[in-house]
C-alpha cells in the first residue's frame, strides 16, 4: 500500500519539507509514480518513485571526479563509513549489516560518482539505516587511523616486532590488487586511460596499487569538503513508504548547510584523431595456445542525455554483436578467428558521450591487422544489407520481456540505471521511461526501414571518423615488473625515513591494532531485535502431479510471463562427467538439424527470455543423483513456440557443428580462466571440501579449478596435430551424454505461471512427445555411494598433494578451509550456521580484514553439502590467514568468554535477513523443487534458529571444528 499523499503524487503540493516539487509523471508500465523534487535551501535534488512494492530503497550520490589514480575517492567510500558525528563506532556500516534486516546494503565508487544505496522492507529498519547514512556521508569522523587501515599504511610485517620489514598494507590497496589482476578489468581501466587522458575518465577511480600510497589523509579529507555537500547530492527512493517522512528526515540534515555553487559535472571530448595504443597484460598460465591477444576498436556515439538515440545505440549493440546471429559473432566467433568477445564489448553510457566498443580476445598476434580490417568490412556489409525483421524483432522482445519481469532488487536497479545519467546532467524522469523511449523508436523503425544502416554509417563509417584501437599483449614479466615497481616505491619511501619516522610507523600500527581490537561502545547505533523477525517462515503453495513425471506447479502474479524448468538425473559413465559443463554450454550455440546456430538464436530471443541448461551436483529432491536441468521463460501467447523450441533442442540439436563446436570450446576456456580472479574464494571452497562426499568431488570436477584446468587441457588439444580427432571426439561424447539423457534417468518438472489452467496442460505434453514419463527409478544411498566411491577416491589422491594452486598471474590469493560437518535436518546444522555468522563477523573481518589487509573473509556454513568453511577473498597473505583459521577455532571454542547475547542476536538477525529476502516470481517454489526443503523443514530450522545459544555454538565448534580430522586447506593464488 502506497502512504505518499495524493497531493504529491496529483503534483498539487509545491513545498513539502523544504522541497519544491519540480515535477510528476505517471510511468504507466511500471505502475510507478516518479516524483522529482528540489532541497530550497542547498539545491540537493530528489527523486522518488512511488511504487507498491514493499522493498524500499534509499541512495544517495555525489560527484567525485579526481584526476589522479590515488584512488582517493575509493578510499573516502570506504573511510566515511568508519564513523561519524551521531555514530562515533568503527565501521557502523559493518555493524548495521548485522543489526538490520536490510535486503541490500553498499557503497560504490564510479568513474567519476560515488553512491550509497540500501533497501529494506522493514520500516524502521528503513529509518535507522537512513540515520546512518546520512550523518556518514555529511559528517564522517574520517581518523586518520581508518585511512590507514582501509587505504594504505607503512607498517611492520610483524606488528609487534619493530625490526620485521616496513609493508604496504591496507584494505583497498590488496582491493587493487585483486581487481587490476581481473585480465577483463584491467583492459577496460587501460582503454578508459588512454581514451580519455585529460579527463577524471582517464584515471582508475579505484586506485592504481603503485599510486594508492601517494595518497594523504589531509587530502582526503579535503576531497571529502569540496564533494560531499548537498548542493552536489542527489537523493533517490523508492517503494511505498511514505515520501512526506522521507523529506522530514532528509531536510533536518540538510538544512543543517547553506547552498553552494555545485561542482560541474565531468565532460569528455571527442577525438579530434585515431589512436592505437598497445599494452601488456599478465599471460595467463592456463593458457596453452598461442591466441593470447587482445584487441579492440572503440566509437563515440550518442549524447546520453539523447535517450531516444541512446537506447537506439544499444539495440545496434545488440544486433551487431550479440549471439551466433549477429555479424561480428559470425565473422570471428563462429568462424574462430576469436575465442571470444573482450570485456571492453558494448556500449559503455558512463560518461556525456556513449562510447560503442568491438573487441575480441583469444586472437594471434599476427591477425591483428586482419581483424581490425574484417570488422570494418563487417560494419560496411551491415550498414548495406541491414537487419531481417526477424533479428530486430527478436532484439526488441528482449527489452519488452525484461520489462515484464517480477524481479528482486527491481528499485534499486532502476536508481542505479539513472543515477549515472542524472549526475551528468540528464532528465532521469525521461530516462525512467523505458516504454515511451522504445515505442519512439518504434515508430522511427516503421517509418524508416533503412534506420540502422543510417545509424552505421553515422557513428562508424562517416568521413573522417574517429576511433581508439587498443591490443593488449601478454607479457610473462607483467607481474614481476609489477612487483619490482612496488618494492622499488617502498625502497624510495624507507630511504627518506629516519630512525624517528620508522619508530613512529611501529607505534602507529600498535595503536591501529589496540583500536581493532578494543571492545565498543555501540549504544550509539540503532538496532532491530529478534521480535522484529516474523516467528512464520514465508511459505509458497505449490501443486504437485504425478503422471507418472512429477511437477510442481504454483500460481502467482507473473505479468503473463510463465516459467519453466524441467531436469533429468545423470546416470551415466564416469568418463563423461569433465564434459558435462561444455554439454550445458553448447547445447544452445550449435544450431539443430533443423535451424543454424543464428537461425536458433533469433527463435530464442524471438520467443522466449532464454534457455538455460546446467548441473546441478547437490540435489535432495527426487533423487541423490545429479541432474540436468533445462530453464526457460517466455510470455504466455509464446509457451507453445517454447516448448517447441525445447523439444528441437532435445531432439535434434546438432553435436557435429564442429566449427561451432570450436567456438564454443574456446569460449568456455577462456572464461573459466578470466572468473578466476573474481571468484577466487569460491573456487579454493570448492577445492578444500571436494574429498568429503562424491557429490562434493564431482562438483569439483564440473564446477571447480579442476574444471577450468581440464577445459584450457580441452582447448589445447582441439588447437593441436591432432585437433580435428579430438574435436570429433568431443563431439561423440556430446551426443552420448545426450543419449543418456533421453534414455536414462528420473525426469520432473516445475511451472510458474499466472494462468494455470491454460499452460498446464501444455507443460505436460512436454514430458510425453518427449517420452519423459518413464517409471521413476529409486536409488539408495548405499547405490549411489558405491557408483561414485572410485571418483572419491580418486580425488582425495589428487588432493593430498594439492594444498597450493600457483597462478602467478594473480597478485593475491585466496585461502579456505573447509570441515565435513552434518546435515540440514540435524539438530547441530542450526547451531553450525550461527556459529558461522559469529565467527565471520566477529572475529574473521576484524583478523582478515581490518589487521590483515584482504578485501574480505568469513565463515560458511552450507547445509546441502554438510560442509563448513572459512575463506578469504584477494588476500596478500594467505599462509597467514590459514593460521588466523585456527585461531578462530580456538577463539570459538570458548565463545562465550568473548561475546553475549547481544552478538548472538546480531548474528541471527544477519542469518534471517538471507532466509527472508524478497524473491523474483521465477523464484518461488524452489527451495522445495531445487533442494527437497519442504515447508515444514524451513519452519523447523527457523525455530531451531531462535532458539540456539551461545554455549551451543561453543559444543559444536569443539566437536565439528576443533576435533574434528575432515578437514582441508587450500589456497588459490600467486607465488608468496
Amino acid at each position: 500500500m502506497l502512504c505518499t499523499s495524493s497531493a504529491i503524487l496529483k503534483g498539487n503540493s509545491s513545498i513539502v519539507h523544504g522541497f519544491k516539487v519540480i515535477n510528476v509523471k505517471q510511468i504507466q508500465d511500471l505502475e510507478i509514480s516518479a516524483i522529482l523534487l528540489k532541497h530550497e535551501k542547498t539545491n540537493a535534488e530528489y527523486l522518488h518513485l512511488a511504487k507498491n512494492d514493499s522493498d524500499n530503497v534509499f541512495m544517495v550520490a555525489f560527484p567525485t571526479p579526481s584526476f589522479n589514480s590515488t584512488g582517493i575517492a575509493h578510499i573516502l567510500e570506504h573511510t566515511t563509513l568508519c564513523g561519524s558525528k551521531k555514530f562515533p563506532v568503527r565501521d557502523p556500516f559493518i555493524k548495521m549489516y548485522n543489526r538490520s534486516l536490510s535486503t541490500y546494503m553498499n557503497a560504490m565508487t564510479a568513474q567519476d560518482f560515488t553512491f550509497y544505496p540500501f533497501s529494506t522492507e522493514n520500516r524502521i529498519d528503513y529509518y535507522n539505516l537512513m540515520s546512518v547514512y546520512l550523518d556518514s556521508v555529511f559528517f564522517p569522523n574520517l581518523n586518520e587511523l581508518d585511512f590507514k587501515q582501509e587505504g594504505w599504511r607503512l607498517e611492520n610485517e610483524v606488528t609487534e616486532d619493530p625490526n620485521s620489514p616496513l609493508i604496504f598494507k591496507g584494505v583497498v590497496f590488496n582491493e587493487m590488487k585483486g581487481a587490476m589482476s581481473d585480465p577483463g578489468n584491467l583492459m577496460w581501466t587501460r582503454l578508459n586511460e588512454h581514451l580519455y587522458p585529460d579527463s577524471a575518465f582517464g584515471q582508475n577511480s579505484g586506485g592504481e596499487p603503485i599510486n594508492i600510497v601517494d595518497l594523504t589523509h589531509k587530502q582526503l579529507v579535503d576531497f571529502h569538503k569540496k564533494n560531499y555537500h548537498p548542493s552536489n547530492s542527489k537523493f533517490f527512493t523508492y517503494g511505498n513508504f511514505s515520501l512526506e517522512e522521507h523529506l522530514k528526515r532528509v531536510d533536518s540534515v540538510l538544512s543543517q548547510f547553506n547552498a553552494r555553487k555545485a561542482e560541474k559535472s565531468t565532460e569528455v571530448q571527442l577525438l579530434k584523431d585515431s589512436k592505437i595504443v598497445t599494452l601488456d597484460y599478465p599471460a595467463d598460465p592456463l593458457n596453452y595456445t598461442e591466441k593470447q591477444h587482445k584487441l579492440s576498436l572503440t566509437f563515440q556515439c550518442n549524447e546520453t542525455v539523447d535517450y531516444e538515440e541512446a537506447l537506439a545505440v544499444k539495440i545496434l549493440s545488440s544486433l551487431l554483436l550479440d549471439g551466433p546471429s549477429s555479424p561480428m559473432y559470425q565473422a570471428f566467433i563462429s568462424s574462430n578467428i576469436a575465442s571470444e568477445y573482450s570485456a571492453t564489448t558494448g556500449v559503455d553510457d558512463s560518461t556525456n558521450i556513449a562510447t560503442l566498443t568491438i573487441g575480441f580476445q583469444g586472437i594471434r598476434k599476427d591477425d591483428i591487422e586482419m581483424i581490425k580490417e574484417k570488422i570494418f568490412e563487417t560494419l560496411r556489409v551491415a550498414a548495406g544489407t541491414g537487419f531481417t525483421d526477424h533479428h530486430i524483432s527478436s532484439v526488441i522482445h528482449q527489452l519488452e520481456l525484461s520489462l515484464k519481469h517480477r524481479r528482486v532488487n527491481f528499485g534499486l536497479s532502476l536508481g542505479q540505471s539513472v543515477i549515472g545519467n542524472w549526475m551528468h546532467g540528464g532528465n532521469p524522469l525521461i530516462a525512467i521511461n523505458f516504454s515511451e523511449n522504445l515505442n519512439i523508436l518504434k515508430e522511427k523503425l516503421n517509418r524508416d526501414k533503412d534506420f540502422f544502416n543510417k545509424l552505421i554509417k553515422k557513428y562508424f563509417l562517416a568521413v573522417n571518423k574517429k576511433h581508439f584501437t587498443l591490443i593488449m599483449q601478454p607479457s610473462d614479466q607483467y607481474i614481476h615488473i609489477l612487483q619490482e615497481k612496488e618494492k622499488a616505491k617502498l625502497s624510495d619511501i624507507l630511504s627518506t625515513l629516519h630512525v624517528a619516522d620508522k619508530k613512529k610507523f611501529f607505534e602507529d600500527g600498535l595503536k591501529l591494532k589496540e583500536l581493532q581490537e578494543k571492545k565498543e561502545d555501540l549504544s550509539s547505533l540503532p538496532t532491530l531485535t529478534l521480535q522484529d523477525v516474523s516467528s512464520e517462515q514465508r511459505a509458497f503453495d505449490v501443486l504437485h502431479i504425478q503422471q507418472p513425471t512429477s511437477i510442481q506447479l504454483r500460481e502467482t502474479g507473473t505479468n503473463g510471463v510463465s516459467y519453466i524448468k524441467v531436469q533429468k538425473t545423470l546416470d551415466l559413465p564416469a568418463l563423461y562427467y569433465d564434459y558435462l559443463p561444455l554439454f550445458c554450454s553448447a547445447f544452445t550455440l550449435l544450431g539443430t538439424n533443423k535451424n543454424t546456430p543464428a537461425e536458433l538464436s533469433d527463435k530464442l530471443n524471438l520467443f522466449t527470455g532464454g534457455v538455460s541448461a546446467t548441473v546441478s551436483t547437490i540435489n535432495l529432491a527426487a533423487s541423490p543423483l545429479p541432474a540436468f536441468s533445462l530453464s526457460s521463460s517466455c510470455l504466455d501467447m509464446n509457451f507453445d513456440n517454447m516448448k517447441a523450441i525445447l523439444i528441437e533442442l532435445m531432439t535434434e540439436v546438432n553435436f557435429e557443428n564442429l566449427e561451432s563446436l570450436r567456438s564454443v570450446i574456446s569460449q568456455c576456456a577462456n572464461s573459466l580462466r578470466d572468473s578466476v580472479p573474481q571468484s577466487g574464494h569460491i573456487y579454493s571452497i570448492a577445492c578444500s571440501s571436494s574429498d568429503f562426499s562424491w557429490n562434493l568431488a564431482l562438483h569439483q570436477k564440473l564446477h571447480g579449478m579442476e574444471q577450468v584446468f581440464f577445459m584450457n587441457r580441452l582447448l589445447e588439444r582441439i588447437n593441436g596435430k591432432e585437433g580435428e580427432q579430438a574435436l570429433i571426439d568431443v563431439s561423440f561424447k556430446l551426443k552420448e551424454i545426450l543419449n543418456f539423457i533421453l534414455s536414462n534417468g528420473n525426469s520432473r518438472g516445475s511451472l510458474i505461471t499466472q494462468n494455470l489452467s491454460n499452460i498446464k496442460p501444455k507443460f505436460q505434453n512436454f514430458f510425453e512427445d518427449l517420452n519423459w514419463t518413464n517409471e521413476q527409478k529409486i536409488y539408495s544411498k548405499k547405490e549411489i555411494a558405491l557408483k561414485y566411491e572410485k571418483l572419491l577416491l580418486t580425488n582425495k589422491k589428487k588432493l593430498e598433494v594439492e594444498n597450493k594452486i600457483v597462478l602467478p598471474s594473480l597478485q593475491v590469493s585466496f585461502a579456505s578451509k573447509s570441515f565435513k560437518t552434518c546435515s540440514y535436518e540435524h539438530e547441530d546444522s542450526a547451531k553450525l550456521q550461527v556459529l558461522g555468522s559469529i565467527l565471520g563477523n566477529k572475529y574473521l573481518h576484524r583478523e582478515i580484514r581490518e589487521k590483515g589487509g584482504a578485501y574480505g573473509g568469513g565463515a560458511q556454513y552450507n547445509a546441502l553439502s554438510e560442509v563448513f568453511s572459512f575463506y578469504s577473498y584477494r588476500d596478500p597473505s594467505p599462509r597467514i590467514t590459514l593460521k588466523i583459521f585456527d585461531d578462530c577455532v580456538n577463539w570459538g571454542a570458548k565463545l562465550t568468554q568473548h561475546v553475549g547475547e547481544q552478538e548472538l542476536s546480531e548474528a541471527k538477525l544477519l542469518i534471517f535477513k538471507v532466509l527472508d529476502m524478497p524473491l523474483s516470481a521465477s523464484e518461488e517454489g524452489s527451495a522445495l523443487f531445487e533442494k527437497g526443503l519442504t515447508d515444514e523443514m524451513r519452519f523447523e530450522k527457523r525455530r531451531q534458529l531462535m532458539n540456539v545459544t551461545l554455549r551451543d555454538c561453543e559444543e559444536v565448534c569443539l566437536k565439528y571444528l576443533k576435533n574434528n580430522a575432515l578437514n582441508k586447506a587450500v589456497m588459490i593464488g600467486g607465488e608468496e
